[in-house]
């Protein structure tokens, strides 16, 4: 999909994912308050939980979670969307209860299908097998 594609798909249920993210961002100062998620694989909650403290670290210093997304999307960033998105599932806690987190679906499902880069004339030429001349064979074989 294109990023237009993805964009304007991401915009058909933009307000449930914004509030997923601006709710679930580590960064967050709403970070998952008023929601309590058993947890259903502990081994995973441990590792999802030092991935929550290092983004807060690495975000300290950046502007608020929705700032930063409706900048995004007003700019058409999808990588910065993605971003958001990525580091708002890791705010979730490891529960079979996540599927049931208003946008944490639809937010998984647009991660799962990122927009894909338009290909270079380089890299096609690449793929395809064929590479442009760069030198006669006279100056590759050293000139003879």
């Amino acid at each position: 999909m294109t990023k237009q594609e993805w964009l304007d798909k991401l915009k058909q249920k933009q307000d449930v994912i914004k509030a997923y993210v601006v709710k679930w961002h580590p960064a967050s100062a709403e970070q998952g308050v008023g929601r309590d998620l058993p947890i259903t694989a502990p081994n995973a909650e441990s590792a999802r939980r030092e991935c929550v403290e290092q983004v807060k670290q690495e975000d300290v210093h950046k502007p608020e979670v929705a700032q930063r997304w409706d900048a995004a999307l007003e700019a058409g960033d999808t990588d910065e969307l993605a971003n958001l998105m990525d580091a708002a599932w890791f705010g979730v806690p490891e529960s079979i209860e996540c599927w049931d987190v208003a946008g944490f679906k639809e937010s998984v499902e647009l991660l799962g299908d990122p927009p894909e880069e338009p290909e270079s004339q380089a890299s096609k030429a690449a793929d395809s097998g064929y590479l442009p001349d760069l030198y006669d064979e006279g100056d590759y074989n050293g000139g003879e």
